[in-house]
């Protein structure tokens, strides 16, 4: 169960960061992946995987559809303060995992990611809108795009 909640997560965290970059089939088909593999009581699933089909939906016009989603999400924990929904459901212990993870010497791209560790936080972390935060990467040098490239995969036995 475990295994596919953090599938579920990398899922829409995938399908936000190509949404970010208006690659919109590829953010679909990722929040789709979130859906199916997702648990009902997960709500952090539930409403990544919500947020970023109806930006799509949105972005394409298809506007009913885009307020169905997001009004279905508000829904799935308009009961809930977002504390308890984020500890319920791991996220932040899937977060930790994560930086571990990559910063592990057996990861492959562990090297990399250390360098760019601050950067590739702080976009993740940021409240800002897609294009602010390019905005902003782009006045120092670099761009969203490369620094999502920065994040790396997450394999091997060690995870």
């Amino acid at each position: 169960m475990e295994k596919h909640a953090l599938s579920s997560r990398c899922g829409h965290a995938r399908g936000e960061l190509l949404a970010a970059l208006g690659r919109d089939d590829e953010a679909l088909a990722s929040a789709a992946t979130a859906r199916e593999l997702g648990q009902a009581d997960d709500a952090v699933t539930q409403l990544m995987w919500r947020a970023t089909e109806g930006r799509v939906r949105a972005r394409r016009g298809e506007l009913e559809e885009a307020e169905r989603i997001t009004v279905s999400s508000v829904e799935t924990v308009a009961d809930e303060p977002i504390t308890v929904i984020l500890s319920r459901n791991g996220f932040l212990r899937s977060r930790s995992r994560l930086l571990h993870h990559w910063t592990d010497v057996r990861h492959p791209y562990h090297e990399r990611f250390s360098a760019q560790r601050a950067l590739v936080e702080e976009i993740l972390s940021s409240p800002d809108s897609p294009e602010q935060l390019d905005q902003r990467l782009r006045e120092r040098g670099t761009s969203l795009r490369c620094v999502v490239r920065e994040i790396p995969p997450v394999f091997g036995s060690f995870f």
